[in-house]
């Protein structure tokens, strides 16, 4: 937002001086009506633009600190991807030795309602181990081996 006060703040500063110096110059207020147009047009581009989320994957990690993971949780959160969002596809990548695995969604098929659902409904079953790291990533992480 800045920037575009600061292009406004230029272009007014211009328009000031091309008025004082060639008041009755056809061709100077050609310029600065299409400086003007120019200027609307670019404004209207930039504030028009939707913005789009760098993150795609919502990706659920079950990881381990030389134990394994946590095979309870992770069982509790297969039942719950089952039997409440079976629709939602998924992709489960190994990550480790100890049973480390990355669970890969791809929301982008979902309602904001309905992302926002799951997202919330998953950290919930999961926040109670602190062997699962819940992120937005851009890509799945790559399958160990």
């Amino acid at each position: 937002m800045g920037v575009e006060l600061e292009v406004c703040q230029t272009s007014i500063n211009f328009l000031k001086l091309m008025k004082c110096k060639a008041m009755n110059d056809k061709f100077v207020n050609a310029i600065t009506v299409t400086i003007i147009v120019a200027l609307i047009n670019i404004t209207v581009f930039i504030i028009a633009v939707p913005l789009t989320k760098a993150c795609n994957m919502f990706v659920v990690s079950f990881i381990s600190i030389g134990s394994g993971i946590d095979r309870d949780m992770a069982q509790e959160f297969e039942t719950f991807l089952s039997t409440k969002y079976p629709d939602i596809p998924y992709e489960t990548n190994p990550a480790g030795y100890e049973g480390e695995r990355d669970y890969c969604f791809d929301l982008s098929n979902l309602s904001e309602e309905e992302q926002t659902a799951f997202q919330k409904e998953s950290t919930q079953i999961l926040q109670n181990s602190k062997l699962v790291q819940i992120s937005e990533q851009e890509n799945c992480p790559k399958k160990f081996g």
